[in-house]
């Protein structure tokens, strides 16, 4: 009978710290995304919320849905677009892949998945989306930012989520402006911070 090994608390501690801190490395690299999105969605936001207030000054309510739909077509299609051509140059410098880091590939995702069913939702509903978008990214900015000890990226997701808050009570044009405040603090910033973690 094989005697069976066993690992000691101390090392596998040391196992999951090598972990998280591959984990961290990988996502210093993936810091790309964070700023990318981030860049876009605030962009967008702005953009938005200039051409809404460009279109009821001249009386053009009736077209502010469509310009925004159209708006927010562009941005999403060319950040996927930008994102797909960016993961194609870098295919081959992925290094060792983690457990943690698998996981949070099918946790963003879900996420994902959860903002275009949330948009969709909204849409339907006659219901501006800031404050669910808001909540879904900070929910899932605070497990990434815990699971790789990543603080800013943790202070980042507060942020999304208390504005995800105050956006239920500013009206609805108003809201673009604390999303692009709320994206600057939740993925441009903590961007920034994890790009360094490569430096």
């Amino acid at each position: 009978m094989e005697k069976e090994s066993s690992i000691t608390p101390e090392e596998s501690l040391r196992i999951i710290s090598e972990m998280i801190n591959k984990t961290k490395e990988e996502y210093g690299s993936n810091s790309f995304y964070f700023l990318l999105w981030g860049y876009l969605i605030s962009i967008a936001c702005l953009l938005q919320f200039s051409l809404i207030k460009l279109l009821i000054n001249t009386s053009q309510h009736a077209f502010v849905g469509l310009v925004s739909a159209i708006l927010w077509g562009i941005i999403v299609l060319s950040g996927f677009a930008i994102q797909y051509n960016y993961i194609g140059k870098h295919k081959k410098q992925v290094k060792i892949k983690t457990h943690i880091g698998e996981f949070l590939a099918v946790h963003w995702q879900v996420n994902g998945a959860l903002i275009i069913i949330a948009g969709l939702f909204c849409w339907k509903y006659h219901i501006h989306p800031s404050p669910f978008i808001l909540a879904i990214c900070g929910a899932a900015t605070m497990i990434t930012g815990m699971l790789i000890k990543q603080k800013t990226l943790v202070t980042g997701s507060l942020f999304m989520l208390a504005f995800s808050v105050i956006a239920l009570w500013i009206d609805n044009e108003y809201q673009l402006i604390i999303n692009a405040v709320a994206i600057i603090f939740g993925y441009i910033l903590p961007g920034y911070s994890l790009k360094s973690l490569n430096k």
